[in-house]
């Protein structure tokens, strides 16, 4: 295991509900002025949006991050189901939820009224996950992965705000207006 500690050390510390200290192209640039040619590789196939693997991504982290991400998207598509009283998806059905705190937060962000305070909630309860996947070296591989995937997340959640969620909503409204019309 890679020891990168020139590198943790010089990148900013994040915390949940932040503004981004640095876009995320500029962590990956310098990352892999450090990172070997695996290590590299790894980095690059982060994603917030983990596609449910059989293989190993290459790191621990980022496989408990597919596993947690996929059963929070099962767990919302089955709150959503629920509520709208339609039938879940098989697929959906089929998607085990193995721990109690991820069923519990895809209730409460399904209960809140203002979508844009689920969607922080959401965004906080998967930035909380990550951060408990901390490994014991905070100079490994490991490390820079959980730090690349909170920086995503806290790009993630910057980009949400009252002004464009707004316009998107007037911009879907009025799209819908314009087909009954």
């Amino acid at each position: 295991m890679s020891s990168y500690c020139y590198l943790i050390t010089q990148l900013p510390s994040l915390l949940c509900g932040a503004v981004p200290p640095l876009r995320y192209q500029d962590f990956l640039d310098c990352a892999l002025r450090f990172l070997g040619r695996q290590d590299a590789a790894v980095l690059g196939n982060i994603s917030l949006c983990p596609v449910p693997a059989r293989d190993s991504t290459g790191s621990r982290v980022l496989d408990r991050w597919g596993e947690f991400e996929y059963a929070l998207r099962c767990a919302l598509a089955r709150e959503r189901a629920d509520r709208l009283r339609w039938d879940t998806p098989v697929e959906v059905r089929q998607c085990p939820v193995a721990q109690e705190s991820v069923a519990r937060a895809a209730r409460v962000a399904v209960s809140l009224d203002d979508p844009l305070e689920a969607e922080y909630f959401l965004n906080d309860a998967r930035f909380s996950f990550v951060e408990g996947c901390r490994p014991l070296d905070p100079f490994s591989s490991e490390a820079v992965f959980l730090y690349g995937l909170q920086l995503m997340l806290l790009t993630h959640r910057s980009r949400f705000t009252m002004q464009a969620g707004s316009k998107a909503y007037a911009a879907l409204y009025y799209t819908i207006l314009g087909a009954y019309t």
